[in-house]
């Protein structure tokens, strides 16, 4: 903000493959007791290995999450 006016804004939609994945999380962090039985993690994988063939470790995903 700059004298009060609003310059600019997060988009907070942008299309992404992604997005489904800062979905999940966000539910988890708002609903822990309601979402316990999903693994951020495992869908992370499985959604890098499915959608991109890419096996994403540990490590990038500590990284991302």
């Amino acid at each position: 903000m700059k004298k009060h006016l609003l310059l600019g804004a997060f988009w907070w939609d942008r299309p992404s493959p992604e997005a489904i994945l800062g979905i999940i999380w966000l539910a988890k962090t708002l609903y822990p007791e309601d979402m316990a039985d999903i693994d951020l993690r495992k869908e992370a994988m499985l959604f890098y290995k499915t959608f991109y063939g890419y096996a994403l470790t540990d490590r990038e995903y500590e990284t991302f999450f």
